[in-house]
């Protein structure tokens, strides 16, 4: 068998008491999956753009300052392989 234990602490605050209780007495554990009821997604608006755009309007929503200036600063430094003097063409078929 398993030497370790799966459990779950409850605290209750009315008493300041944590109460330990076993997780899974025969070994195993499911995963639940939250859902919303009556919630359709609208895929139009995300199926236009990358992995990364959505990465990227993320953070400028909901990202801290910090992680903004980051994010700023990482699109600021990006170079276009077209803007290097002499190596546009012979980039651009390396990477195809």
């Amino acid at each position: 068998g398993r030497r370790t234990k799966l459990c779950i602490g409850v605290y209750n605050k009315k008493t300041g008491k944590l109460t330990v209780h076993l997780a899974a007495e025969k070994g195993t554990v499911f995963a639940l999956q939250q859902s919303v009821r009556n919630y359709t997604p609208s895929d139009s608006i995300n199926s236009k753009l990358t992995a990364q755009q959505r990465r990227t309007a993320l953070f400028q929503d909901f990202g801290s300052s910090k992680k903004q200036k980051v994010m700023k600063s990482q699109e600021a430094n990006r170079v276009s392989v077209d803007s290097v003097i002499g190596a546009g063409s012979i980039m651009s078929g390396a990477f195809e």
